[in-house]
């Protein structure tokens, strides 16, 4: 799943914000949601043949071969073609690993209910996909010989400092596990699926799911959270007959 990130047409991230529209998490049986977060609102893309969406609103329309949309399903490609970026240069990483590279490098922003693992971050994801060894066996270290790893990216001139963080079934992880290649990066597992790891669980927010859980030694429960707060359903989307396409 990954979150719409708001723009606002600037190429800085300083001002980024997570888009109103973007659903927030848990999800219903208890999964941390989003996973990872990319741009969304106001993006533009070529468009199909005879586009009813363009019929109905014409202003979406761009040099009458692209158009401007927002949504996560605009944010989705972000992160399939970032996927596809690091599959050219090193094609033997597992879906898992590539998605866990992902998340690792992704600029740790706010709440993970809102942004997930943090806001995609490619130039880090690319720099630490370029330094592993797939070929390594499990459980060992993987990066190569004399691999420096930045902190952080220079995007635009803004620093964005990689989070370290993967979300995996309902729990956060930090610290070094992108290091060493995991039997979770594995092709045979699925992700989410219950795997024991030497990492600590850091959430780092305090996270409420819908049963007590342990956030920043705190005990909470579901009643801790006001949802009519977090997601403000009806000034965002009107669900009936009208959709805000160009959301900011």
């Amino acid at each position: 799943t990954v979150g719409a990130v708001t723009t606002y047409g600037t190429p800085s991230r300083s001002d980024d914000v997570i888009a109103k529209y973007s659903s927030r998490g848990p999800t219903i049986d208890h999964i941390l949601k989003p996973d990872i977060s990319a741009p969304a609102s106001r993006m533009i893309s070529t468009e199909s043949k005879d586009n009813y969406l363009i019929t109905t609103n014409p202003g979406l329309q761009i040099d009458k071969i692209y158009m401007k949309l927002s949504g996560t399903s605009m944010a989705a490609p972000v992160i399939a073609g970032a996927a596809a970026m690091i599959l050219s240069k090193v094609p033997a990483l597992s879906p898992n690993a590539v998605k866990a590279i992902l998340m690792y490098t992704a600029e740790k922003r706010g709440s993970p209910l809102e942004w997930g693992a943090g806001y995609v971050n490619i130039a880090g994801a690319m720099d630490l996909a370029m330094n592993v060894d797939p070929s390594v066996a499990a459980n060992q270290y993987w990066l190569k010989p004399l691999a420096v790893l930045p902190s952080y990216e220079l995007i635009n001139g803004y620093a964005a400092t990689w989070g370290q963080t993967i979300v995996w079934g309902d729990s956060a992880y930090t610290g070094n596990s992108l290091l060493y290649n995991k039997s979770v990066w594995s092709q045979t597992i699925v992700w989410g699926d219950t795997i024991v790891w030497d990492e600590t669980i850091c959430w780092g927010e305090t996270i409420v799911w819908l049963t007590n859980v342990l956030a920043e030694t705190t005990k909470l429960d579901a009643q801790t959270i006001v949802w009519g707060d977090t997601i403000v359903w009806d000034e965002t989307i009107v669900w009936g007959d009208t959709i805000v396409w160009d959301e900011l």
